[in-house]
């Protein structure tokens, strides 16, 4: 369907990112794709993403990202039931 033509479509431009040293767009990507995987339901992974956002914005030094990122983690920790996970990164 639309959202694993997406998905296709965002890993494809996070490769060349990558490949590319284009590091200020790939926190962009990254998110596209986790709210992919949170429209579908798949808070893990969705997680997982995130994770990989928050360690790229902190290197990169962008703090409004690092917060956006908290709290996406804590959001989606929040829809798995995983309460003490929810908050611990929603007050990071």
């Amino acid at each position: 369907g639309k959202y694993s033509t997406a998905l296709e479509y965002l890993l494809r431009s996070l490769r060349l990112s990558e490949e590319h040293k284009i590091r200020d767009q790939i926190p962009i990507i990254l998110e596209n794709i986790a709210k992919i995987y949170r429209s579908l339901s798949k808070y893990n992974d969705a997680i997982e993403y995130e994770f990989k956002i928050l360690h790229l914005n902190e290197e990169l030094g962008f703090k409004r990202g690092v917060v956006q990122s908290l709290l996406s983690i804590g959001r989606d920790y929040l829809e798995l039931d995983k309460l003490t996970e929810a908050v611990d990164y929603t007050l990071k």
